[in-house]
């Protein structure tokens, strides 16, 4: 049985087909780990038949590299693949309230432009809202030139998504997000 690596921390070479997996379960784990990155990119899929190629290139190891910042750089790259301008930093769903509270306190004393004094007040009632306006400004005014992926994580409690995943648990409370500005 083939172990299967966490798309985050390991590299493309330990997903192999072995006595007791097939090449479909490989491509569907891989296929996963790519959604979950492009999640985290602010990405969406334009044409799934070029995601299975790109998949089928890594899988059969013909790719440019096979370290996850190998493939994650190779998707930028890929036409199949569209980084949404809209996206933003906003809370992870999956992530726990105390998860989020813990990114936002440390976001509030990291924020440079703006202050957590300034907070709209329908943004504090939901731990998850108010993680939204902090992330989104923080992200927007301190690191926007860096990558999405790796510094729009907040461990864990924040995730870079386009207006098509985050509109659907975010609230207006997101800077340059889907419902404000």
């Amino acid at each position: 049985m083939a172990v299967l690596p966490d798309p985050l921390s390991r590299n493309t070479k330990q997903i192999r087909v072995t006595e007791g997996t097939t090449q479909a379960l490989a491509q569907a784990f891989f296929l996963a780990s790519c959604c979950i990155a492009m999640m985290h990119m602010g990405a969406l899929i334009v044409d799934r038949v070029g995601l299975a190629e790109f998949a089928n290139i890594y899988l059969e190891h013909t790719g440019p590299g096979f370290e996850f910042a190998d493939v994650v750089k190779d998707m930028h790259q890929s036409p199949w693949l569209k980084i949404d301008a809209r996206a933003a930093c906003v809370s992870n769903p999956n992530a726990s309230r105390q998860e989020v509270q813990e990114a936002i306190a440390w976001g509030c004393k990291h924020l440079r432009i703006f202050s957590c004094d300034d907070i709209d007040k329908s943004c504090q009632s939901d731990v998850f809202a108010k993680g939204d306006w902090v992330f989104s400004r923080y992200y927007r005014y301190t690191l926007h030139e860096s990558s999405a992926l790796e510094q729009c994580s907040f461990g864990g409690a924040a995730i870079f998504a386009s207006p098509e995943v985050h509109r659907h648990f975010s609230s207006s409370c997101v800077l340059g997000g889907h419902r404000s500005q």
